[in-house]
């Protein structure tokens, strides 16, 4: 990687103090550090890009990542500068679960990646889960709502795992109510060259019987 000229890092010094700053606010991101660095979130992107090749929104995530990583390293709390980083991932996944966008979740994995989920059979990398996905898109499932609770985190070198809670709600054509489920998940993800989180393991299942699911679904 070519060496940044002075003016380049102090402005991913200070860039990153401010990102450094504001670990502990769940609500910073894009608009809030080009606020307070002074510049319009285009002036801000343009620029950074030119430095780094990176957007803001991946440039805070991958600050984030770091001290979250440096801080395990030191032995010191680092489990609430994670959560942080995997609530904004889970946010993001939900809201492409809800709007239906396969393309956005399938983004959120590895290519290796591995699902297990409930009553189903494993898939075994991105292209099995994408068909999966695929196929549960056509028969006309809808996911209404998603709503992940990360409850612990644990990180290992490049890997962090969360274990957490979830509750859904599905519907399907023919349906007279949407079917509800709530249970608990583990998620193992891993930090890529460019500094982000992908999905590397998953696996989670319900505490609700299947049978009852579908009896209070009709």
């Amino acid at each position: 990687m070519p060496k940044l000229h002075t003016t380049d890092q102090s402005f991913i010094r200070k860039l990153t103090a401010i990102i450094l700053a504001n670990l502990g606010n769940e609500n910073f991101g894009v608009d809030e550090l080009a606020h307070e660095s002074g510049m319009s979130l285009y002036r801000l992107g343009r620029k950074l890009h030119s430095i780094n090749k990176k957007t803001v929104n991946q440039f805070i995530r991958e600050v984030r990542l770091q001290r979250a990583l440096e801080a395990c390293e030191e032995g010191s709390q680092f489990a609430p500068l994670t959560e942080i980083l995997l609530e904004a991932l889970n946010k993001e996944m939900a809201t492409a679960m809800v709007q239906g966008d396969n393309q956005k979740t399938l983004s959120l994995y590895t290519p290796d990646a591995i699902s297990m989920p409930s009553n189903e059979p494993m898939q075994d990398g991105i292209d099995a889960i994408k068909k999966a996905s695929e196929a549960m898109s056509k028969s006309g499932w809808k996911c209404n709502s998603f709503e992940p609770t990360t409850l612990k985190v644990m990180v290992n070198g490049n890997l962090i795992t969360e274990i957490g809670a979830y509750k859904i709600s599905m519907s399907m054509p023919g349906m007279d109510k949407p079917m509800d489920d709530h249970g608990k998940y583990l998620t193992i993800w891993e930090k890529q060259k460019d500094g982000s989180l992908k999905v590397k393991v998953e696996t989670w299942n319900s505490d609700v019987q299947p049978m009852n699911m579908q009896a209070t679904a009709q």
